[in-house]
């Protein structure tokens, strides 16, 4: 039995291995994969403003799309100086009023780009956290150029050279992704991933891309450094995987996400719901959602959501190796057949080996 085969029955059969190793730091603080707002306002949560303030040492706060100023309230309470950018006429005029009595925050009326560029200069020498969250929601919220500026607020921090800023990008669920052959786009109007990371690269090379939950945090590692839980390593290395890396890197990754615990589980089910209903191609939400199924002896879960992957043209020949397993446990097996012979042709070094 050669070597590949030997580690991909590790990986498949054996995940306990691979998690338990890993969850030996749990017990100290460190970033989750998980919901970081407040359920009930839908701002960030102070606690999870706590936890960045204190390990990255940052004291000034400065976020693009103020809505009702949620969190902007929230780091008001936390940070020196609160800056905060909004479009709309009417909730500016609004927030205005709301934090007149608040020497902290600084609310402009701008767009996100042209503020940045403005406001970032007279801050060079201030540890900085920007959160960047001025897309477009429908409704209630104001729309400039595009239905997100993300790419012209990154392009805006470059211009100032502020290189060593924290940065945090919201709603990645509507940011798409890229292989080497194709390209699977969430919200129309709305970068991938990889062009996020790419950007964020060209402000600082230094800088480390994580995706927490729903969140890209971004900073530069040569500042210090931060403790992040297997399943954001996980889901992180699932998100950048595009094909032309080790495969068997990234099943160690995804078995990681297999072993879900309830409460990553539940979040990647809300990840789901709004990827069903936004109709999108980005598929690593079905991907993760179908593996922890699997884990859970929901078969059926597990096989309708890799066939999901697979009709949303995502053809790597791992999920259709998932696939047979699950079409196998579902007792389906001529699918099983089909989905193994697949695999066995995309990657020839399956075939001639034992079905496991």
């Amino acid at each position: 039995m050669n070597y590949f085969y030997t580690r991909l029955k590790v990986i498949l059969f054996s995940v306990g291995v691979l998690q338990g190793a890993a969850t030996g730091i749990c017990a100290q603080a460190m970033l989750n994969f998980a919901y970081y707002k407040n359920p009930e306002t839908q701002g960030l949560s102070s606690h999870f403003l706590s936890l960045i303030r204190d390990s990255f040492k940052r004291m000034v706060f400065i976020e693009t799309g103020t809505y009702s100023g949620l969190t902007t309230q929230v780091a008001a309470e936390l940070f020196h100086h609160v800056y905060t950018v909004e479009l709309s006429d009417t909730m500016y005029t609004n927030l205005v009023v709301k934090f007149r009595n608040n020497p902290r925050i600084h609310v402009f009326h701008d767009d996100s780009p042209h503020f940045i560029r403005s406001i970032v200069p007279a801050l060079k020498r201030e540890a900085v956290i920007f959160w960047l969250d001025a897309h477009y929601c429908g409704v209630g919220t104001a729309r400039g150029e595009s239905d997100t500026p993300v790419m012209y607020e990154l392009h805006a921090i470059k211009e100032t050279v502020m290189r060593d800023a924290l940065i945090l990008i919201d709603d990645i669920r509507c940011f798409g992704s890229s292989t080497e052959e194709k390209r699977f786009d969430s919200l129309a109007q709305y970068p991938t991933w990889h062009e996020l990371c790419d950007a964020l690269y060209a402000i600082n090379p230094a800088y480390r891309c994580y995706l927490i939950g729903d969140i890209l945090l971004a900073y530069n590692d040569t500042q210090g450094k931060m403790l992040f839980s297997p399943m954001v390593h996980a889901c992180t290395f699932s998100r950048f995987y595009n094909s032309d890396t080790d495969d068997l890197e990234i099943l160690e990754h995804e078995a990681i996400i297999s072993r879900a615990s309830e409460r990553e589980y539940q979040f990647f089910a809300s990840l789901h719901r709004d990827m069903l209903y936004y109709k999108t191609d980005e598929f690593h939400y079905y991907l993760w959602y179908g593996l922890a199924a699997y884990y859970r002896a929901d078969y059926t879960t597990a096989l309708a959501e890799f066939q999901r992957v697979l009709d949303k043209g995502y053809t790597h020949w791992r999920i259709y190796w998932y696939h047979a397993h699950a079409a196998q446990k579902c007792e389906l097996y001529e699918q099983a057949k089909q989905s193994r012979e697949k695999a066995c042709e995309l990657n020839p070094r399956l075939i001639d080996q034992q079905w496991i």
